[in-house]
């Protein structure tokens, strides 16, 4: 008799055991289940001020690079658009150049877009832009300004740097398509600071325009001393200020 009751007894003590094991595991189990969950939702809820502050860092350094090239609105970060159909894209004068992984830089104050190659830190295009319909959180819809007619371009190195004249080329020809160099020779005098852009056919305003942001000058009058060169729609005198990495040096 104490045998069955002691083999009862042993039996209930493994079964409440079992039950109380059962019990932990499972505590254990949904436990996990809602740390998981309770991690995951954090992520999820924290993913677009991520999102949004490596969109920051990868517009920060596309400014950086740019600047280095030619002179951008310094008081407003851009907004980073990706090529990813340039063959559509390639309709549009601007984007004639295009590839898909270049960059478009948007500012939208500065009414500026920047065709930009990443991989080979160049410079592809340069237009004005237009923004309309804006609101409280825009979404920027440039609108190119008229595509100005090929200009012929003579170029006048005023800098007393060498090799500016051929800096200046080699910017112009990549950026502005269409456009056809002349001449590059020394101007006048050497001592100019402020590269000075002068119309010489009206035709060509527009892209005296787009010249003078891409040397960092101003579109003026003929300086005193300087002659004004058959055959040529645009001269551009260039200045001290004038600051562009030559990719294959060919002083001039």
């Amino acid at each position: 008799m104490n045998m069955l009751k002691m083999r009862r007894l042993i039996v209930f003590r493994t079964l409440k055991f079992a039950i109380v094991i059962t019990i932990v595991i499972g505590i254990v189990m949904f436990a996990r289940q809602y740390l998981s969950l309770y991690l995951r939702a954090r992520e999820l809820k924290q993913t677009p001020a991520k999102t949004q502050e490596l969109q920051q860092k990868i517009a920060k350094k596309l400014m950086g690079e740019v600047n280095k090239i030619m002179e951008s609105p310094l008081d407003e970060l851009p907004t980073v658009v990706t090529v990813t159909d340039s063959t559509n894209l390639a309709k549009d004068p601007f984007f004639e150049k295009a590839k898909n992984g270049d960059k478009v830089l948007i500012y939208s104050k500065a009414g500026k877009a920047v065709l930009y190659d990443p991989k080979r830190h160049e410079i592809l295009a340069f237009t004005t832009i237009s923004l309309g319909n804006q609101n409280s959180n825009p979404t920027p819809s440039p609108t190119t300004t008229p595509t100005p007619a090929p200009a012929r371009v003579a170029i006048r190195n005023g800098s007393g740097t060498v090799g500016a004249g051929a800096k200046a080329k080699e910017l112009i020809v990549k950026t502005i398509p269409g456009s056809t160099i002349v001449s590059v020779r020394d101007a006048t005098l050497s001592d100019y600071t402020e590269s000075i852009v002068v119309v010489l056919d009206d035709k060509s305003t527009n892209t005296a325009d787009q010249l003078s942001e891409l040397v960092k000058g101003k579109v003026d009058s003929l300086p005193t001393g300087e002659l004004a060169p058959s055959d040529t729609d645009v001269l551009i005198i260039i200045g001290s200020a004038f600051n562009y990495t030559l990719s294959t040096a060919t002083p001039d």
